[in-house]
């Protein structure tokens, strides 16, 4: 399995339900922990492209995904501690 990092700005939403939707997503992975703001960490068997494609059928045209594979060198400081612990997985 992968980790990777999912970062998301949803430009000029006033209707909270696409944000629930995103966060609907990226819960249904199993392993998932939220990171900063707009930043959660999902560990799969996806690649980056899949993520991404699955997430535009969400977002709409003006907003910003980027999906990032997680290697193991990486470094932190105050991150919520089930964000660190998956990343150390």
């Amino acid at each position: 399995m992968k980790k990777f990092l999912i970062s998301y700005d949803l430009n000029n939403h006033e209707d909270i339900s696409v944000y629930n939707e995103v966060i609907a997503y990226i819960a249904s992975y199993y392993e998932h922990a939220k990171a900063l703001y707009s930043q959660w960490v999902i560990k799969t068997a996806k690649s980056a492209e899949a993520i991404r494609d699955e997430l535009k059928k969400i977002v709409d045209n003006n907003d910003v995904v980027l999906v990032v594979e997680v290697s193991n060198s990486w470094a932190s400081y105050n991150l919520p501690k089930a964000a660190v612990d998956l990343l150390k997985s």
